[in-house]
Parts: C-alpha cells; structure tokens; sequence
C-alpha cells in the first residue's frame, strides 16, 4: 500500500472517531429533548471520555444541561406530591455542576489574531476570550443556587459529607462570581454556609478543611460560640501540630464567651503554665475574678496556678473556694480531694525512717488517716456528680483502701 493511502486511511479513521463522538452528542440532545434523561446520560459519556471531543465544551455542556434538566423534571413531581428519590436529585445537580466547571474552562478560548497568530488584547491588555456555551451554563447555574445549598443538605443528612462539603463549596464559589447573576446575600449566610461546611469536613474527618471552613465562617462574620468550640476541637485533634491553633482561638472567643465558658482563660492560663509565665497567669486571673466573682471555675484555675507554683496550701483555699460558691462542681470537689490525698501521701512518706512500726501506726493514724478522711468526701461527691469519670474512681478507691472502706 501506498504510503499516501495510509495517511488517507488514518484521516479517515480519525474523521470517523470524531463524527461517532459528534453522533453521541447529537443523540444526547435527542434523549434531552424527549426527556430521557436516563438515555441522554448514558448516550453522551463516550463524548466525554474521547480525545476527539473529550475537551470540546460542548460535550461538557450537553452533559450538565441533561443533569439540570433531570432535576427539574424531579422537582416538578416532587411539588405536586409524587415520590421521588432526593440522592437521585443531589447527584443531578452535583454532577451538573462539575460538568459546567468543566465545560466553563473548556469554553473560554482565546482569540487569535490571523495575521499575527498572537491572543488578541483589549485595551487593558487582557486576553480577549470567546465563548459559545458560557452564557448558557452561568444562567442554569444561577438560577439553581438555592438548590445547590439544599441538595447538600440531602447529602449531609445522607452521611455523604464529602459531596456535601463539595457542593456547599460550590454554593459559596457561584455567590461569589458576578457572571452567575445568583441573588446576593449577607455575608452572615456565607459565613452560616461555610459553617455548615466545615461540619460535613469534620464528618468527614479532614480537620484540615474543617478548621479552613471555620476560619472562613469567622471571616465572613459568622462568629457564633459554637464555631470557636468546633474550631478548638479540630485543632485538638491535630495533636500538637494545632496546639497554636487552639490557643489562638481561645484567645479570639474569650472577649466574645468568656463569661460565658471558662474553657478559653483555661486554655490560654495552661499555656502560660506551660511557659511558666505565672504573673501572666495571675494577671489574667485575677481580672476575670474581678469581673466575675461568683464564676467557680475561676477560682478553680487559679488554684491549679498556684499549684503549678508548689504553693500547696494556697492551691487548697482557692479550690474550696471554688466549691463554696458551686458545691456541685464536680472538678472542684476532685481538685480539693486530690489536694488532701496528695498531703495525706506526702506526709506518710516524710516519716523518718528509723521509726518503729508501732511508731509509724500512731503517726499515720493522728497526721495521715485525717487527711484521707477529710478527702473522702469530696472524692465521693465528685464521683457521684461524674460517675463516668475513671480519673475520679480511681482516686475514690484509693483513698477508700487507705482507710480500710474497700
């Protein structure tokens, strides 16, 4: 065979495999148009894998247009009571939207000057860029912008938080872009939005997206308390990696929460123990007392300064305190326990060891045994407010078996 006939022979090899894929584009159309939708997403899915036509728009175009329509078709049943299956809606519109994003880049092609065969400029200097398709597919995705959001809804509720965060994440990207002509709305909804998304990343266990949700949800003025607890709980979750991140977001929702929540000046106060910054500490203590006298667990944190300082004995008074003012205060009536179990061990081991055992009997019963005796009740107490707590059983039963109670 003559080489120019193989030549001819690919050409038209090539002609025949791009006239197939223009056929399932047609065919798909045809399918749309009758309302197959079922037919006309089956019919197109070669066009989108072929190289002939895999980076046209236009097959990216048919595929998304089927989808939205499907929806539609779902959403006219399911208003005049009919059954429909809300997945089968959620994956229309989440595919929709990736087959536009698809064809939405496909379809900015750049403008060639014949002459020069360099992109055409406009008077700021910017590509000049054709579209035949765009118009089309930023409409259809501006006019489903409430379904977006509410399809990631059935998603999330389905347990399905990947697809979920990823079309939230699609809401919040065609709020934001002036071509989709989507209804503008508060920063506040963004912001709700990004919450919500952050939730399906924390579902999904990714707590790097989650924290970036979150932090997107408090930029966008969403500042709610629960977004600081969920945004500390996804640091903590980083292990020492988002330590920062915690101390952080104390920091940010103490002036907001802070007579609201003890936890955040726990936090910032542990890491100022942590750095032995103790006047830091106190100062910061000793304000919050001030503007809130009767929070116990102030006093609480303070005693556990003051402890993290060896000075035992003011620990002591400033956890009673703690329980004076809240005797249902589980972790102060554990911390004032612990702080008479701890002086009732240290006392027994400070015995001279030349000591008799008789000797030893007499000093344990009038200086160590009182000590127990005076942490069972608060050991007990605590126990009885927390009875899942092991920390405080396991102290209970201690002391119990120090006074022969077991």
């Amino acid at each position: 065979m003559k080489r120019s006939a193989i030549v001819l022979v690919c050409a038209l090899l090539v002609s025949g495999s791009a006239f197939a894929q223009k056929s399932a584009i047609d065919e798909a159309n045809k399918k749309m148009s009758s309302n197959d939708f079922a037919g006309a997403r089956q019919a197109i899915q070669p066009a989108l894998t072929n190289p002939e036509t895999k980076d046209h728009a236009e097959a990216w175009f048919v595929a998304g247009k089927n989808e939205f329509k499907d929806y539609d078709a779902m959403l006219g049943q399911k208003s005049i009571g009919a059954a429909v299956n809300e997945l089968d809606m959620a994956n229309a519109v989440y595919n929709g939207y990736n087959y536009f994003q698809k064809g939405l880049k496909l379809d900015s092609i750049p403008e060639v000057d014949k002459k020069t065969g360099e992109p055409k400029r406009d008077k700021e200097g910017k590509i000049k860029v054709k579209t035949k398709y765009s118009k089309d597919m930023a409409s259809t995705l501006g006019g489903h912008f409430g379904d977006v959001t509410e399809m990631a809804s059935v998603y999330y509720n389905n347990k399905q938080f990947k697809k979920a965060y990823e079309l939230w994440d699609a809401f919040v990207a065609i709020s934001k872009n002036p071509e989709f002509k989507a209804p503008v709305i508060a920063d506040t909804i963004i912001g709700q939005i990004q919450f919500f998304q952050a939730l399906a990343a924390w579902q999904d266990n990714d707590n790097h997206k989650a924290i970036t949700s979150f932090k997107n949800a408090l930029a966008n003025n969403y500042d709610k308390k629960e977004v600081y607890d969920y945004l500390i709980s996804n640091y903590a979750n980083l292990g020492p990696e988002g330590e920062a991140g915690v101390i952080e977001t104390a920091k940010a929702a103490l002036p907001k929460y802070g007579k609201e929540d003890s936890q955040y000046i726990s936090v910032i106060i542990n890491d100022c123990i942590n750095r032995n910054d103790y006047a830091t500490a106190n100062s910061l203590l000793d304000d919050a007392i001030k503007a809130e006298p009767g929070n116990a667990e102030l006093y609480n944190v303070k005693g556990a300064v003051c402890e993290a300082q060896n000075n035992i004995e003011e620990a002591t008074k400033w956890f009673e305190k703690a329980i004076e003012l809240k005797p249902d205060y589980a972790k102060g009536q554990f911390d004032v326990g612990r702080m008479y179990y701890n002086k009732a061990v240290e006392t027994g081991n400070s015995f001279p060891s030349n000591l008799t055992v008789n000797e030893i009997r007499r000093k344990t019963a009038l200086e160590v045994t009182p000590l127990y005796e005076k942490a069972l009740p608060h050991l007990q107490k605590a126990v009885d407010l927390d009875p899942e707590s092991d920390s405080y059983k396991r102290a209970l039963d201690n002391v119990k078996y120090q006074l022969n109670q077991e």
